[in-house]
């Protein structure tokens, strides 16, 4: 698609609906990062990205990553 990974992955998660709000202190990037607004992923694009789950929680002291629409194992 000739975009960045992070360009993808934050496209991925405003087609999800979720806030994404990218840091980043190099303003070649935090350009990069907001040029995802013309262009979409296909539905096997997202179906892809989907399939990518590890289940990987940044903290286990606090399930903050749990999708509230989830059921909790």
């Amino acid at each position: 698609l000739g975009k960045s990974e992070a360009q993808l992955c934050i496209r991925w998660l405003l087609e999800k609906g979720f806030v994404t709000i990218p840091k980043s202190t190099s303003e070649d990037r935090i350009k990069a990062n907001a040029d995802v607004f013309d262009w979409a992923l296909t539905k096997e694009q997202r179906a892809e990205m989907d399939a990518l789950d590890q289940s990987f929680f940044a903290s286990n002291a606090v399930k903050a990553m749990w999708k509230p629409w989830e059921e909790v194992m």
